[in-house]
């Protein structure tokens, strides 16, 4: 059964997910990191989408991100979060995570309203040249 939800911004939310979808990956330690992420994803309409937003944690299978647009439960997520760098810095680095939304949530106690957790394979430190860190995917 799939869970009840809505649209808004191109996006289907969830009040809730089934426990029973969720792998359990709260065993890995959390780094607290509040950092520009980028991300996409493909709507159920087939259409690719994009959105912002920032980290709250991240972990080496996963992160938190709080956004104004969340993709729905169960999609597969490509996920860009940028390091902030030093001013006198030549390079950024980024770490590239790809994933499934585990779980969305709205928060109450947050400008972006919304949060949603993503578990995912092993992620890539990357080192661009831009300081940016704006480079596009391989």
């Amino acid at each position: 059964m799939r869970p009840s939800g809505f649209e808004t911004a191109g996006a289907t939310f969830y009040e809730s997910s089934s426990p029973d979808s969720i792998p359990d990956v709260r065993h890995q330690i959390r780094y607290p990191l509040r950092a520009r992420v980028k991300f996409e994803w493909v709507g159920r309409d087939g259409v690719r989408r994009e959105a912002a937003g920032h980290s709250r944690d991240i972990s080496e299978v996963g992160a938190y991100v709080r956004a104004r647009a969340c993709p729905p439960v169960g999609s597969l997520i490509h996920l860009v979060i940028k390091f902030p760098s030093p001013p006198n810095a030549d390079h950024s680095s980024r770490l590239e995570m790809d994933g499934r939304v585990v779980r969305t949530e709205l928060l109450f106690t947050s400008r972006s309203n919304w949060g949603f957790a993503v578990a995912s394979a092993p992620a890539i430190l990357r080192e661009t040249d831009d300081k940016s860190g704006d480079s596009h995917r391989p």
